[in-house]
């Protein structure tokens, strides 16, 4: 098991005085992310959570600890997209990264990556629900999974129950939640016995709440900008 119970993020503040340049630290609390994602160009402004979420999966993947990772983001679709959009955003900046210093096997690893939202019903109180998704589209998505070499599902809860993924390695779990049952179930998609693997751990990671998070309805336009 896996439990990342805090991450802090941390911004460096330039000044100048008296011609020379200062350097100071500062602990983000919550951090104003621009995006460029449909159907608005509005700025998404995630959490220290939402980073420890994404470092959590970015770190199993780059230390070859799983390549088959279902992650649980809660509490609803829109949060969940969210999360996702973070993670394909680290993930293209990581591969940048890579190529830039000449890492070829990382960069390599992390090309193979594929991640997807899946969705069945999808309410949004600030807005026009979206229709489900279509069926096929699911069926694409869960090919995909089973056939990939590194694949990453994210969902709110639909994957829970009815859908049969046993090449799941690994489990990533951000909604608080105290029932028992509901951890074991979900993290039961990554304890199932695939031919071949009989050494197969099942990886569960918790990330829980950052205590330091404010409420998302009070983010503003104005909040830090941090370019991924």
């Amino acid at each position: 098991m896996i439990a990342v119970k805090k991450l802090a993020i941390y911004g460096v503040i330039t000044t100048t005085k008296a011609g020379k340049e200062n350097y100071t630290m500062k602990q983000f609390k919550k951090i104003g992310l621009h995006m460029n994602f449909p159907p608005s160009n509005a700025p998404i402004a995630v959490t220290t959570q939402d980073y420890a979420t994404v470092a959590t999966i970015y770190r199993m993947i780059e230390r070859k600890q799983a390549r088959k990772i279902i992650v649980f983001v809660g509490p609803n679709n829109n949060v969940c997209r969210r999360v996702f959009a973070l993670f394909t955003q680290f993930l293209r900046k990581r591969i940048e990264q890579a190529h830039t210093c000449g890492n070829h096997d990382l960069e390599q690893l992390l090309r193979c990556v594929h991640s997807a939202h899946y969705w069945g019903t999808w309410d949004n109180p600030a807005g026009t629900p979206r229709p489900p998704l279509e069926t096929r589209v699911k069926q694409k998505m869960l090919h995909d999974f089973r056939m990939g070499d590194i694949e990453i599902l994210f969902n709110v809860k639909v994957l829970a129950t009815g859908v049969d993924l046993p090449c799941t390695d690994a489990v990533v779990l951000t909604a608080a939640t105290d029932n028992v049952e509901r951890i074991l179930q979900r993290w039961g998609r990554a304890l199932r016995s695939v031919p071949g693997q009989q050494d197969k751990r099942g990886i569960v990671a918790i990330v829980t709440l950052d205590p330091k998070a404010v409420s998302y309805t009070h983010l503003r336009a104005h909040e830090t900008v941090l370019d991924l």
